[in-house]
């Protein structure tokens, strides 16, 4: 009796521990399962929260569309099964139960048939919907959205600002007024003759001929007259006459010459002066002129090169206007790839390490699924060798105090326990 209820009490305690020890796996992979739906959801909601981050710079992804499998759904919603039963997922976890019974070896979860029936009974299919049918898998980009894109765009289409094309000031300078050829006076210079009287010419003048004759033809007649034609009278009378005369007309031909002569001289004088005056006045007229084409030239040149300028000072502010605004959008898109990059780099690191995480968590829930295993394992094999050994004494009640014979040549390997009392 002693022996069976020791081999009873071993037998009892080896099922309470390898059902603890279920339990405690049990107990492990639930908890391991929280820890992970927790870090899961973590995650989801950090990748939820940096996404907008990540997009501006990429852009808002497209997703590829999962047609066959669209059609498959549809095509059977349309084929007269929306209103008809449709069955449940038979691996949905809400229609399995964790095996619990103490003599249950298989661990594997109990199907709960009434409850899957009862919803199956029930169930109606939807008509699906199209969002639920695009994959993980990015296949672009929507246009205009996305820091990265636009800024490739705007560096690989050329589309910063040009450097204006700035042109030499061109003025045609042939066009400048000829200054005047002023030509050398034509009147020369002002000869003023002195006054010369020539009284030899002046003595045989054919007018003093003239009057003598006259004079002495008069005197001939007188003389004739008083019979005084040889007389002394006569001869005095023609020398008074002669001196008288050639005086009288000396004077005359001195005083007109004279008045010829300063007449002259005045006209010459006058003259001079008119042509002097003309010459002048014509000089200043073209010096005059040219002046004033000449400041006429000078003012449309500085009006072109004011207007050149200007342009030119305009192109470049217009262009460090379209160059500041450039600059400052390719910066900013540029910040905006940094954001995206930086988000990137952070959502890496964060997926490595949840899943490290994750691994770890599964790999510690392994160790213990293992431990367990190898610990019901030993409690089986502490029950069986407990078992053995309580037969070996029923069987030989004396071999606990060392007498009879030696189990282990009787027939077995187990405490003189037939080998195949096992299999029997």
């Amino acid at each position: 009796m002693i022996p069976a209820a020791i081999a009873g009490g071993s037998v009892v305690s080896g099922l309470l521990q390898s059902d603890a020890t279920k339990d405690a796996t049990n107990i492990s992979a639930g908890s391991t399962k929280y820890a992970t739906d927790v870090q899961n959801d973590q995650w989801n909601q950090t990748q939820s929260n940096l996404t907008p981050f990540l997009e501006s710079a990429t852009g808002t992804p497209i997703y590829e569309f999962d047609q066959a499998a669209w059609d498959t759904a549809y095509g059977d919603y349309t084929a007269g099964q929306a209103n008809e039963g449709a069955l449940p997922d038979r691996n949905d976890p809400k229609y399995y139960t964790d095996n619990t019974g103490m003599f249950e070896w298989d661990s594997e979860p109990i199907f709960n048939a009434d409850l899957y029936n009862q919803d199956a009974a029930t169930a109606t299919m939807a008509e699906p919907n199209r969002d639920d049918f695009y994959t993980k898998n990015v296949i672009g980009y929507e246009e205009g959205t996305g820091a990265l894109p636009t800024y490739l765009d705007q560096v690989l289409n050329g589309t910063a600002p040009t450097p204006p094309q700035l042109q030499n000031f061109e003025y045609d300078l042939s066009g400048a007024p000829q200054a005047p050829t002023l030509a050398a006076p034509g009147y020369g210079e002002l000869n003023l003759q002195d006054f010369n009287f020539n009284v030899e010419e002046a003595m045989n003048s054919p007018e003093l001929d003239f009057m003598r004759r006259q004079g002495e033809q008069q005197l001939d007649r007188l003389s004739a007259k008083n019979r005084q034609l040889g007389s002394g009278n006569r001869l005095y009378d023609a020398l008074n006459f002669n001196e008288g005369l050639v005086s009288t007309n000396l004077a005359d031909q001195f005083g007109r010459q004279l008045n010829s002569y300063n007449t002259n001289r005045q006209s010459d004088i006058a003259n001079y002066g008119s042509a002097v005056d003309l010459y002048n006045t014509n000089q200043n007229r073209d010096i005059k002129n040219y002046s004033l084409q000449d400041q006429q030239f000078a003012n449309d040149y500085a009006r072109n090169l004011g207007m050149y300028d200007t342009n030119q000072r305009t192109a470049l502010n217009n262009y460090g206007l379209d160059s500041g605004v450039y600059n400052d959008r390719m910066n900013r898109l540029a910040g905006l790839v940094d954001v995206g990059r930086g988000t990137g780099t952070a959502m890496g690191t964060l997926g490595a390490q949840n899943a490290s995480s994750i691994s770890n968590l599964l790999m510690n829930q392994g160790n213990v699924g293992a431990a367990a295993e190898m610990a019901g394992a030993n409690n089986i094999t502490g029950l069986l060798n407990t078992g053995m050994q309580t037969a070996g004494m029923m069987n030989n009640p004396y071999s606990q105090y060392g007498g009879g014979y030696d189990s282990m040549n009787y027939d077995g390997q187990y405490g003189g326990i037939p080998f195949d009392m096992y299999t029997r």
